[in-house]
């Protein structure tokens, strides 16, 4: 008879309590599995396996965003400009500076009455004259409280030292000491037609848009759809921007990418983007010699009142603030196609359709300046 010692029996019933819980262990688990895939909704269940073969990426990672601000290679970005940028005057040279607009007043006062200097003397009176009422001391003084504002209002910023520096540039008056008094839109029209009528291509520019843009927001047409084009107007639109002016496209960048009331805008055959279409033609305007560096307005702008100071130049603002990585490519796209253009001296694949855009979609552009004080 064998002898069942106490700690053979304690280990026997030990092993049994383990063997057990763990038979219990392994039944909860059964029965967690059967109920989740028993009453799981459907929406929780896995994903069926795709077949399709994923295409390989077009483009490096590192070219998606195309640029960025400060870095070594954005200083060959320009290389792809077009080729049909002409040279500054010393008069337009001047003028885009935004220095000393007395002096260039002056000068010009004094020039024969050439289309440029007639179209000049347009700008002068635009960016010089005031609402009625205000006098220089006044203007001076309202620079100098908004300045404070701004100030007290970066606090602890770290790039306060440079969003203040932008903010000073932005707002400085190449008027200073030349007041040519209240504005007058009669006055300023007249000062535009001459310049158009004396064959200025950024004169007749500015009139046609003005002209296009202000019958939608003066009340003159009860259609909100967008602009309204006939194909005389549209021919001249291809005619002005054939001259390679930056100061052109400008002007009619905003009416080219507009939705229009009947008919829209193809570009090679296709319907545009209008946003990738708009900012398109602001780099269009750098490559044929707008200002686009660092002093460039909207550059200013967006450095001193949302501290996008990284940017050098519109170009970087543009593909790396402004837009999407897929957005940077296409108006990149757009860019390339209309250096093509202007190059060859080929505006066919710019047409008038007469189908309508995007059904239920519209996307209207503001002027960028109509005959009206400037602030």
């Amino acid at each position: 008879m064998a002898i069942v010692r106490d700690s053979d029996r304690a280990t026997a019933t030990t092993m049994m309590g383990r063997r057990l819980l763990l038979v219990f262990i392994l039944a909860a688990l059964g029965a967690l599995a059967w109920w989740r895939l028993a009453v799981r909704p459907a929406d929780d269940a896995p994903p069926a396996v795709s077949t399709r073969t994923v295409p390989p990426a077009t483009l490096p990672a590192d070219s998606v965003l195309r640029v960025r601000p400060q870095a070594p290679a954005t200083t060959d970005l320009p290389a792809a400009r077009a080729n049909v940028a002409k040279p500054l005057s010393p008069l337009l040279a001047q003028f885009r500076a935004r220095r000393d607009y007395a002096s260039l007043h002056a000068l010009l006062q004094k020039s024969p009455a050439t289309p440029e200097v007639l179209y000049l003397r347009a700008e002068i009176y635009r960016s010089c004259t005031h609402d009625a009422g205000k006098t220089a001391a006044d203007r001076a003084s309202a620079r100098t409280a908004t300045r404070a504002k701004f100030v007290a209002g970066l606090g602890q910023d770290a790039g306060a030292a440079r969003r203040l520096q932008a903010f000073d540039a932005l707002y400085a008056d190449p008027c200073a000491g030349l007041d040519l008094g209240p504005f007058d839109p009669a006055e300023m029209a007249r000062l535009v037609a001459a310049a158009a009528d004396a064959g200025d291509p950024r004169a007749q520019a500015w009139q046609l848009a003005d002209r296009v843009e202000r019958s939608r927001y003066d009340g003159r047409t009860t259609d909100s759809s967008g602009y309204a084009i006939d194909q005389a107007t549209f021919d001249d639109i291809r005619r002005l921007m054939a001259t390679g002016d930056p100061e052109v496209v400008l002007d009619l960048q905003n009416v080219l990418a507009s939705s229009l009331q009947h008919g829209s805008v193809r570009f090679n055959g296709a319907p545009i983007d209008p946003q990738a279409f708009h900012s398109a033609l602001t780099l269009l305007a750098c490559d044929l010699g707008a200002d686009c560096g660092v002093d460039a307005q909207t550059v200013l702008s967006n450095c001193a009142f949302r501290g996008r100071c990284a940017a050098s130049s519109l170009y970087e603002y543009m593909y790396y603030y402004e837009n999407s990585p897929a957005d940077s490519q296409q108006i990149d796209a757009y860019r390339r196609a209309w250096q093509a253009m202007l190059n060859a001296g080929d505006f066919s694949g710019l047409t008038l359709s007469p189908d309508d855009g995007m059904p239920g979609f519209n996307m209207t552009f503001g002027g960028r300046r109509h005959f009206r004080p400037p602030g």
